[in-house]
């Protein structure tokens, strides 16, 4: 679920799937306006030409990284968090280009875990390498990505947005994954109206 504030979102959300393995983009431009839509765009084509089930997220992200790097304005620099799912066997590999870290509600254990992942914005140096890691999903277990326009309301010191996420997230768990989100729009967006 994407919805922008203004006309033009500097938010993007991919997804790549095949017979084995579905792959999610979610990424933000630091930057305003059309430069940040022609930003996003180069991205959206860098993410067309490359092959989820091919390639790993590490990967993906050291090639975005070299086009964004040689094709935009300095003062421009994409965070990303990249993930694919093996439907096969439930493994998720995960890594991120200074993006807002994914929760990762793990039923078991009946908690959340910040997917973080160390990595450097796309675009800021040539060659980085980004690491990735590995989760094993049991039935029950969902994962949430965000972007920090999400989680804005963090300004207003006593709420803790990350935490209402989550509260939000258990609370709908039994919806469908749209239901979900549109539940947990809803939600934020009356409480952004309150907050402000």
């Amino acid at each position: 679920l994407s919805i922008p504030i203004r006309k033009m979102n500097g938010d993007y959300v991919h997804f790549l799937s095949d017979k084995s393995h579905v792959s999610v983009a979610v990424t933000d431009v630091v930057g305003k306006g059309v430069p940040a839509a022609l930003c996003m765009s180069m991205v959206k084509y860098g993410l067309d030409t490359l092959e989820c089930s091919m390639n790993t997220p590490s990967y993906i992200l050291e090639v975005l990284n070299r086009i964004i790097e040689k094709s935009v304005d300095d003062s421009m620099f994409v965070s990303m968090f990249y993930g694919t799912y093996n439907v096969e066997n439930g493994k998720f590999i995960y890594g991120s280009a200074g993006h807002e870290p994914a929760l990762y509600y793990n039923s078991g254990k009946n908690t959340f875990f910040d997917l973080e992942s160390k990595g450097l914005l796309l675009g800021v140096m040539p060659e980085v390498k980004y690491p990735q890691y590995e989760i094993q999903l049991e039935d029950g277990d969902f994962i949430v990505m965000i972007t920090d326009g999400v989680t804005d309301f963090r300004k207003q010191g006593e709420l803790h947005p990350r935490d209402v996420i989550k509260n939000i997230a258990l609370s709908y768990r039994h919806f469908s994954v749209l239901e979900l989100c549109e539940k947990m729009y809803a939600y934020l967006k009356n409480l952004l109206d309150v907050v402000f």
